[in-house]
């Protein structure tokens, strides 16, 4: 049985080859910030979690 979920049909086991590339994608953009945003303590935890929201986040939910 599938499901439509944000533009995608997932299967009841919740597997989707979509799903494994939008996980797949934010990983790969927490990876290119970590160094320059989240590894460093230049900027405020705030302002992390802004980042992350904005760009990790975003690509997980709609790349």
């Amino acid at each position: 049985e599938h499901f439509p979920y944000l533009g995608s049909l997932l299967s009841v086991q919740c597997t989707s080859k979509d799903v494994e590339k939008r996980i797949q994608a934010a990983h790969s953009v927490f990876g290119k910030l970590f160094r320059g945003v989240f590894g460093t303590s230049s900027f405020t935890m705030q302002t992390k979690m802004m980042v992350y929201n904005t760009i990790v986040v975003s690509t997980l939910r709609y790349d």
